[in-house]
């Protein structure tokens, strides 16, 4: 875009999030904050080349919120985004739901403790665009859990039998194989299964998921919330 536009870097920082969008020719809902991260590294490319440069973009109005992250409140805690980007992004991008929000920046797309919490992602929203404006519907929060069951029983099948190692197992790797696998593969990606220890899936993300930013979100509201649902609620 900048190469077909014959664009300085500065007219470069007018480049959005929508521009990198509608050049694709769309993307899917759930990735356009890959489209915010192109926008976002584009502009820290811009300042670092009027860092070196000795290029005072200040003077020229150009808001390089430089502190941003630095010394704002950390609101979602999981991707570490503060109050003020957040604040930012929700005006910049005209998000009014957390849904957006999530879809944008992944704020509170993986434990989601900071969906409705005091000073979290409904305030910010209700703060930005006035209380009642911004509906969302609550999502469920998933339980976390520090430790693995110790010596858990073994999961039952549908008629309340036991499963053994090796039934439970292949219960796993069905669930991965027939609904976590072909929805990654949508996007690029894949998924493969290290181990498997009691209740404890040891997977690996391969492909366009292995690195991902959203990697953490993946692994926990696709591959664990599926396993949980299709298996047994207790696995990790």
């Amino acid at each position: 875009m900048i190469e077909q536009g014959s664009r300085t870097p500065i007219e470069a920082l007018k480049i959005t999030n929508k521009d990198i969008v509608a050049y694709l020719e769309g993307l899917p809902r759930q990735k356009i904050h890959c489209s915010v991260m192109g926008a976002e590294a584009l502009e820290a490319a811009v300042f670092n080349w009027a860092q070196k440069r000795g290029v005072d973009l200040e003077s020229l109005g150009i808001d390089i919120h430089k502190d941003e992250r630095a010394e704002g409140r950390i609101v979602c805690k999981c991707f570490s985004l503060s109050e003020p980007y957040i604040r930012r992004k929700i005006k910049e991008l005209n998000l009014h739901t957390i849904a957006e929000i999530t879809n944008a920046i992944k704020a509170g797309g993986a434990c989601m403790s900071c969906h409705h919490v005091p000073g979290g992602l409904q305030d910010l929203l209700d703060e930005t665009w006035g209380a009642g404006e911004s509906k969302v519907k609550a999502l469920p929060q998933l339980p976390v859990l520090s430790i693995a069951p110790a010596a858990p029983a073994g999961p039952a099948t549908g008629d309340g039998h036991t499963l053994s190692p090796y039934q439970f197992d292949k219960k796993v790797e069905k669930a991965i194989d027939e609904y976590v696998r072909p929805m990654l593969k949508n996007d690029g990606g894949d998924v493969e299964i290290v181990d498997i220890k009691d209740m404890l899936v040891y997977c690996r993300l391969a492909g366009a998921c292995q690195g991902c930013a959203g990697a953490g979100q993946t692994l926990r509201m696709l591959v664990e919330q599926t396993l949980k649902e299709m298996v047994d609620e207790r696995i990790r």
